[in-house]
């Protein structure tokens, strides 16, 4: 009954983040805030989600799982519909870095609270992506049919759910684990993984931080078609990370999703229509969900310091949303395209396949 409380938080969640970040950069261009002004908010947001993952992570590990996890929802609920109050830049700036913030207490906390019960982590990921697949479409049906604004009430409620679940988790037997304030050595440890979703995930960023805005103005998908894309890659990945991903040798997990997600990002410039975007979407799906529980288990499964070890994965991602707003920022006003921006993701996934193919495991990270 534990894993399924924590399962129904995870969804919850995920589905609140992709509700409200998904229509975010269309609400903020609605009210004066330009294109590449989105990539700063972007930049501020990851800032501080990975200075708020690393040190929530590392309070879970010393302090327990469920006061952080309780924390990380409510204040995330709360800050979202603030959205509504704010005009001009630098105010969606300041309270885009505080959601942030709240954002990254969470996560890694829940992560470990799952591995703390001996639970799968392929399945329990898996209600993340299926989440991700509601939000998209819950958030779709909002932002087509009542309003942007109901979009991000809806998030908010999304959160608040998830908060009261949360509150019934019951405690586990885990002891507390010493962790330095910046665990470099633990980073040294799984550089290998680490690295190559750097390589792959901070460069798929540039693609994403202009998303919507792609599936909006250039292939002119309304709120709903822009929901149905982002629910057919969640979709597929709830499916193959609920089927498929408990079962398979994690390195090959990592390839395969490095290798798919080259293909894909390469894919998109083919793309014109509804259609079209929609089918890559479910080789995105699997490509993501065998990257992101290929690398996950690899950090989980052989630290000690789980909550921190799962969050040295948030904060890689989030640090992706730094470097990935720059790159995007620099090759738009290069060339006015996302095509380039696409295939710029294409070709360091594959340098990233490269050097997972090509570099020495740690001893500490291979699995039998």
């Amino acid at each position: 009954m534990n894993i399924v409380k924590a399962q129904l938080t995870q969804l919850l969640a995920k589905a609140g983040l992709m509700t409200g970040g998904t229509f975010f950069p269309l609400y903020v261009k609605e009210h004066g805030v330009t294109t590449l002004e989105v990539s700063y908010l972007a930049i501020g947001y990851s800032i501080a989600l990975v200075i708020s993952s690393i040190a929530f992570g590392r309070f879970s590990d010393l302090y327990g799982r469920r006061s952080y996890i309780k924390l990380g929802l409510i204040l995330s609920g709360l800050s979202i519909p603030t959205y509504l109050l704010l005009t001009g830049f630098w105010q969606y700036l300041f309270l885009r870095t505080i959601t942030g913030f709240c954002m990254g207490i969470y996560p890694a906390a829940l992560v470990a609270y799952v591995t703390d019960t001996n639970k799968k982590l392929g399945k329990f990921s898996s209600f993340g992506s299926l989440g991700w697949a509601l939000g998209g479409l819950f958030g779709g049906a909002l932002a087509e049919f009542v309003s942007l604004e109901a979009v991000f009430i809806g998030a908010s409620g999304s959160f608040f759910v998830a908060f009261l679940i949360a509150l019934s988790l019951e405690p586990t037997d885990v002891k507390p684990v010493i962790v330095p304030i910046l665990p470099v050595k633990l980073m040294l440890k799984n550089f290998r993984v680490l690295f190559a979703f750097l390589l792959r995930h901070g460069t798929a960023s540039t693609i994403w931080i202009f998303w919507p805005l792609f599936l909006n103005e250039e292939l002119q998908l309304n709120n709903m078609q822009l929901g149905i894309v982002q629910a057919t890659n969640m979709g597929t990945q709830f499916v193959v990370m609920f089927l498929i991903t408990d079962n398979i040798d994690n390195s090959k997990l990592v390839s395969v999703g490095l290798f798919g997600s080259a293909v894909t990002f390469a894919l998109f410039t083919l793309c014109n229509s509804f259609l079209t975007i929609t089918l890559t979407q479910v080789l995105l799906g699997i490509s993501w969900a065998a990257l992101y529980v290929g690398s996950l288990k690899l950090l989980t499964e052989n630290n000690q310091e789980k909550a921190t070890a799962a969050s040295l994965l948030n904060s890689t991602s989030s640090i992706s949303f730094i470097f990935g707003p720059i790159f995007a920022f620099v090759i738009y006003s290069l060339f006015e395209s996302y095509d380039y921006i696409m295939l710029f993701a294409a070709f360091f996934s594959l340098v990233s396949l490269v050097f997972w193919t090509f570099s020495e495991p740690n001893e500490e990270q291979i699995i039998s």
